[in-house]
This record gives C-alpha cells, sequence and structure tokens, in this order.
C-alpha cells in the first residue's frame, strides 16, 4: 500500500512550501512529440531521463539524442528545447549556484582540469547507481507534492555530494563542461537581446550591475565598446533590410524605429556614406 503525505493542509499553507513555478526539482511524464522550453535564461538546468527518449537542444548543439539513465547539463544565456521522441519521464533540476560551500569549490576546480584534448559535443553523462537511486527516491517526494523549500535546498546539496563522492573529477568536467563560461553566457546574452532594447543602457539594467563592469566585460568578449558594436549590428540589419524587394525609405526607418527620417538620413551618410535612396538602389552593396 502506497504511503500518502500527511497533514496536506500544513505544508500548503507553510510560507516554506515552493510554488511549482519556483521549485527547484520538477518531474514530467510526457508523451512523445512534447515541445518543452520552460527554461529561465539565467539559470542552469540538469535534465535526467528516467524513461524513453527525447531529443535536447542547446545553442549550436542540435537534436542530440538523451536517453533512459541519461543527464545533460544546460547552461544559461542559450537557446534551449526539449522534444520527446517516444513517452518520457524527466526530472529537470534548476539551479543559480549550488548551496553548499565545498560543492561550490568543487565545480571551480573542476573547470581548469584539462580533457587530455577532447572536443565536447554536448554528449550525455550516465547516471550511476547511487544517483539513479536518488533520483527515483525524489520522484516518489514529487509525486506526493512535497514542495518544501527546505526539502529541495536538502535535496541539491544531497545530489550535488553524490556527483562529489561517485564521479571522477574528469566526468564532472565533462557533465559541468559550460558551468559559468563566463564569455559564452555573456555572448549568448548579448546575442539574444540586443535587438529589443534602444540604447547600451537598457542592455546594462536588464543584465544587471554596474555599466563599468558590463562595459570592461563586453570589451573582452567582442574586442570594443557596446556603443560601437550596436551601431555596427544595425548597420548590418539596416543594409540587409534595404535589399528587400519593394522597401521605401519610410518603411526602412521604420522598421528599425527611427524617431525621425533626418536622423535615419545622418545615420546612412554616417554608415555607409551614402543616402538611404541609394542604398535601396544599390540593394544594401554598398
Amino acid at each position: 500500500m502506497e504511503n500518502k503525505l500527511l497533514y496536506v493542509n500544513e505544508h500548503l499553507t507553510c510560507r516554506n512550501y515552493v510554488s511549482d513555478h519556483r521549485c527547484f526539482f520538477k518531474y514530467y511524464s510526457w508523451n512523445s512529440g512534447v515541445i518543452f522550453q520552460d527554461f529561465n535564461e539565467k539559470i542552469n538546468y540538469l535534465v535526467f531521463v528516467l524513461e524513453g527518449e527525447c531529443l535536447i537542444t542547446c545553442g549550436q548543439f542540435l537534436n542530440r539524442i538523451i536517453a533512459k539513465r541519461e543527464l545533460i547539463f544546460l547552461p544559461p544565456f542559450a537557446i534551449r528545447s526539449i522534444t520527446t521522441e517516444k513517452d518520457c519521464q524527466v526530472l529537470i533540476c534548476s539551479f543559480d549556484l549550488p548551496f553548499d560551500v565545498c560543492i561550490k569549490s568543487t565545480l571551480q576546480e573542476i573547470k581548469n582540469l584539462p580533457l587530455d584534448e577532447i572536443s565536447y559535443d554536448f554528449s550525455p553523462t550516465k547516471i550511476k547507481d547511487e544517483l539513479w537511486s536518488f533520483v527515483n527516491l525524489l520522484i516518489i517526494l514529487l509525486k506526493q507534492k512535497i514542495n518544501c523549500k527546505h526539502v529541495h535546498e536538502i535535496k541539491q546539496i544531497e545530489m550535488f555530494l553524490l556527483f562529489k563522492f561517485f564521479y571522477t573529477k574528469e566526468e564532472l568536467k565533462w557533465l559541468f563542461y559550460e558551468f559559468r563560461n563566463e564569455k559564452q553566457n555573456f555572448e549568448n546574452f548579448v546575442m539574444q537581446n540586443y535587438k529589443d532594447v534602444q540604447s547600451v543602457d537598457e542592455l546594462v539594467k536588464l543584465y544587471g550591475g554596474s555599466r563599468t563592469s558590463f562595459e570592461s566585460q563586453f570589451k573582452k568578449v567582442f574586442n570594443e565598446s557596446p556603443g560601437q558594436w550596436i551601431l555596427k549590428q544595425l548597420a548590418d540589419r539596416i543594409r540587409y533590410k534595404a535589399a528587400d524587394p519593394g522597401i521605401t525609405i519610410k518603411e526602412l526607418a521604420d522598421a528599425f524605429n527611427f524617431n525621425s527620417m533626418t536622423h535615419f538620413f545622418r545615420f546612412c551618410k554616417s554608415h555607409f556614406g551614402c543616402t538611404p535612396t541609394d542604398l535601396i538602389n544599390h540593394k544594401g552593396l554598398i
């Protein structure tokens, strides 16, 4: 006979109860053909496949097959999706940084290990017996709606300790290869958001932190200031759009939110050395 969670109302009304949206661990049972993309762009994810088979896309890695008793790490600021090939049971763990100090230091340590010139290809990691037992017990708790914040925090610490105890540092280096890859994460963030902002200040606000630290990081990754880089990207997009058949000067200016035609003419003169009319007539090939 299956045991049931006792005193359900006490758990649901507790201020430490974790809503479904904020859960550190979530269990899913999907039919084939499901596409899952409900990821927070700033959060790390570990995906454990318990049954079935799915295709996972993360950044430049497209539709990698992840099967039963395999797991994969998904870094933040990357396009991520899961598509089920067969009926699937999946456990997803979300985290920013691990709670436990010694685990943080372990993850930092393995980042510096060489991989003997092996090229990382986003292949999955086997779920070893000890971790397999942990995952299955955790799912029993989740099915009973045990969403206490403290339980999730404790289980997250336990999970990382199991990684530390039963996986070699080389295996962990492979699994967490892209953990806190600051250059790639920052680059992904910029590429995903620069088109949606009107200024560098808006991009800085979206990222968080000071403008000074943002500009410093930007120059390390893109080798120029954010203002210069964004203007170059804008010019490239305008040049590409100018090749659209039948496009007018007003349509071209409106497509990139220029607040006046005078401003747009000055931009074209500065970046292309010609008028918008010349740019359109030459299909952007200037």
